[in-house]
């Protein structure tokens, strides 16, 4: 019954890392496809730099205001996908840890059960011991009464015979 409780708690506790895994791989995902629009801007923008001098000073900034929050966004979703992989390796060691609790405990409960079935055992033995020197006692006791038996008719011939030598 405990094994079941900690095979449960593992299945959960690895349901739980492979749900922080996806999101991993998914916030990994998101960051190479900004990390790629990113390259092409800059392809684009080296390509373009004749474009950009034909550009007003009020457009030139707010593009510069579009990519200084492009590049805001990713660190920050950097800074959330450190926060994630330290947390996923935080339950990565808990899970660890855990089983090899769980190991540990299930050999204790183990062991536990094998010295309950044992002094079971031992139980048993010793009432049987019992019940044999019962039956034992009681063959004692019969023998007893046989003897007693005998020395009472060996008492009455004995008798019989003084009062035989007396008549």
């Amino acid at each position: 019954m405990h094994m079941n409780i900690f095979k449960e708690k593992i299945i959960k506790t690895t349901a739980q890392v492979a749900i922080v895994s996806f999101v991993v791989v998914l916030l990994l995902g998101i960051q190479i496809t900004v990390a790629a629009d990113n390259n092409t801007n800059e392809n684009v923008d080296n390509g373009s730099e004749n474009v950009e001098e034909d550009m007003t000073s009020d457009e030139a900034e707010e593009e510069d205001s579009a990519i200084i929050d492009l590049n805001s966004q990713i660190e920050q979703r950097k800074r959330e996908l450190d926060k994630l992989n330290n947390e996923h390796e935080k339950y990565r060691k808990s899970i660890s840890i855990k089983q090899q609790e769980a190991i540990t405990l299930e050999s204790q409960l183990s062991t536990l059960d094998d010295n309950i079935s044992k002094t079971e055992i031992d139980i048993q033995i010793t009432e049987t011991e019992i019940d044999t020197l019962k039956l034992q006692i009681r063959e004692v006791d019969n023998k007893i009464a046989e003897r007693e038996k005998q020395i009472d008719d060996q008492k009455d011939k004995l008798s019989a015979l003084i009062r035989q030598l007396n008549t």
